[in-house]
């Protein structure tokens, strides 16, 4: 959820409830449990809540063993409302593995064993060998006055091997500076998580369900870089 949106409806009292779930967990995998944020609804802002009982969430590395508490990997799932498989090869038979869905989502568990969705892994940037996702970077750019909206996409780099790069439309007709946002999202984000390069557009792709469209994100850099 769009941080602004969270701290909008803490201010009017309004109690938002974030989730997170799929067809394949039918639909619901975690809850933020009612009255759970209160005063401390900053350091949960970014949790997608505990699972209901008898569903088990599982983090797991590259080679699907479990990473511990805080670190990130893939979300699995297990649980009575998931499937054990996609009907006549539909899917990806791999996606199962001893009662676990391998949801292809990047997450991580806290110590109090909230999950903290950070994205697809397929949209991860690695730059440096630094995971960074895209979502985290795209929050904290939103808490800028000036940020309307914005995609944040990794770029190729021959040093890096990606570099993070972000789309934004602007709620004003200047031009951010780059460097100024740079220092701004500082005491928010770890170094490798800055973006290097910055577009202006005026809007950003969306599919027909309302999310955002990453997969037109390069051509959409392309085409501003050029303009």
């Amino acid at each position: 959820m769009d941080p602004r949106l969270l701290d909008e409806a803490h201010r009017l009292r309004f109690e938002l409830l974030q989730g997170y779930g799929m067809t394949e967990a039918g639909p619901m995998v975690t809850l933020m449990p009612r009255g759970h944020l209160g005063r401390r609804h900053r350091s949960l802002r970014t949790s997608s809540g505990v699972p209901p009982e008898g569903v088990e969430i599982l983090i797991v590395d590259e080679e699907r063993k479990p990473c511990p508490t805080g670190v990130p990997g893939q979300i699995a799932v297990a649980g009575p409302n998931v499937v054990n498989r996609y009907f006549a090869g539909d899917g990806d038979d791999e996606a199962f593995e001893q009662g676990f869905f391998y949801t292809a989502d990047t997450g991580y568990l806290d110590a109090r064993g909230h999950l903290h969705v950070l994205g697809r892994r397929d949209d991860m940037i690695l730059t440096g060998g630094e995971m960074v996702a895209p979502a985290e970077v795209e929050a904290a750019l939103r808490r800028l006055p000036f940020v309307k909206d914005v995609a944040v996409l990794g770029i190729p780099d021959t040093t890096w091997g990606e570099r993070v790069a972000a789309l934004v439309t602007t709620t004003s007709a200047s031009t951010p500076d780059l460097r100024g946002i740079t220092e701004a999202l500082r005491p928010l984000l770890a170094g490798y998580k800055l973006p290097t390069e910055l577009r202006i557009v005026s809007d950003l792709p969306l599919t027909p369900a309302g999310k955002l469209a990453r997969c037109r994100l390069p051509y959409l850099w392309e085409k501003a870089r050029q303009s």
